[in-house]
Order: C-alpha cells, then structure tokens, then sequence
C-alpha cells in the first residue's frame, strides 16, 4: 500500500497525522478483504481452505513454453496452469485490490477532499497494481523462488534506512521512542519470516 507523509493533504501537522492515520487503517484493511476474498472464489469456494498443485521445479510456473510440439512440426497448444491457483490467485488478489481500493479508500480519506493531493496515492496505486500483475505474469516462478531472500534484502535495507533517517546510533536512542521499538519489532517479524522461509524452503526435496 502507497502512504507517504508527503503525500498527507494536510495544512498543519495534527490534520498530516490523521490523513496518514487513516490511509494505513484504509490500506490495511484493503489487503485484508482483498486476501480473504481471493481465498474464498478458489476452491473450495466460499471457505477459507486454499488447495493448490504444489511446485517442484521453475518451469512448472511457464508450462505455456512446455507445449508439445510432434514430429518437431505443429505446435499443439494445450498448456494449463499446472500450480493452479498459485498463479491465479495473485491476480485475483490485485483485482480486489483495486476494487476495496476505490470503494474504501474515499471513506477514510473523505475529510481531505478539498485537498488535491490527498488523491495522490490513490492515482499512484492505480498505476502501480496493474504494473504488477504484469510483473507477475512475467516473472512469477522467480518470484516465487526468490520471496524469501528478497524480504530479507529489503529489511535490511529498510532498516538501515529507518536507522539513518532518524539518526539512530545508540540502543538508548532506539529504544527510547516507542515508534522505534514498533519499527524494530516488525523488522524482526518480516527477519524471522524470511530466515523461516528460507529454512522451509531448504527441506523440501
């Protein structure tokens, strides 16, 4: 989800606060009843019970280059999505995005109206979605493979940033703010989850 500060449409800093409040309570729920609705149109469906073909190798993810070809002459065009709904499902994900995109976000954000730039995110995310289901289209089985070791780059990468922008250089400074010791923890959290991952990942034959 898209929140900046920059972005909070806001004339004094207590309106910037609230704008920026509202549009992470908006963008969390979003990917809530996005996550939930994908779940519940695949079967089974209506339940929250996803069953998937599972992956073994990357090119289960492109079977549309694994079409059988005969007598090396004609081309017979049969692929299927053989981690279905693993594939699927993300683009499902996206449209719901869009739609609690438009119907939730206004109602959140209903109060900076008034204000142009508080409709920024909202453009921007509706540029920035369909670009990524088009990255998934493309590069799915990488991702897919990669997803682990890509959150743990981008935490690190993040906190040394979130380290920098506020100047943190002593634990007493980190743990003094509260938002820091917030921001800490949910590094650790998105940490363990990719160390977790890749852990998983490595067992499987």
């Amino acid at each position: 989800r898209v929140v900046t500060p920059s972005s909070a449409a806001a004339r004094t800093p207590t309106q910037a606060r609230l704008f920026l409040l509202l549009s992470l309570l908006s963008g969390t729920l979003e990917c809530f009843i996005s996550a939930i609705a994908s779940v519940l149109v695949f079967d089974p469906i209506g339940k929250l019970d996803l069953q998937f073909c599972g992956t073994k190798r990357l090119s289960d993810w492109y079977t549309i280059f694994l079409n059988p070809k005969p007598r090396y002459t004609d081309t017979i065009h049969c692929a299927y999505e053989a981690v279905y709904p693993l594939y699927t499902l993300v683009f499902a994900y996206y449209g719901f995005s869009l739609v609690a995109l438009l119907l939730l976000r206004p109602i959140f954000t209903w109060k900076f109206r008034r204000h142009k730039s508080c409709f920024v995110p909202v453009y921007f995310e509706m540029f920035f979605i369909p670009l990524l289901a088009v990255l998934h289209a493309g590069l799915a089985g990488l991702l897919y493979y990669s997803f682990p070791y890509l959150i743990l780059a981008s935490t690190t990468v993040w906190t040394v940033q979130f380290m920098n922008s506020h100047r943190i250089v002593t634990p007493h400074k980190l743990f003094k703010n509260p938002g820091n010791i917030c921001m800490t923890l949910l590094h650790c959290c998105m940490y363990c989850y990719g160390i977790g991952t890749c852990l998983v990942g490595s067992k499987q034959p």
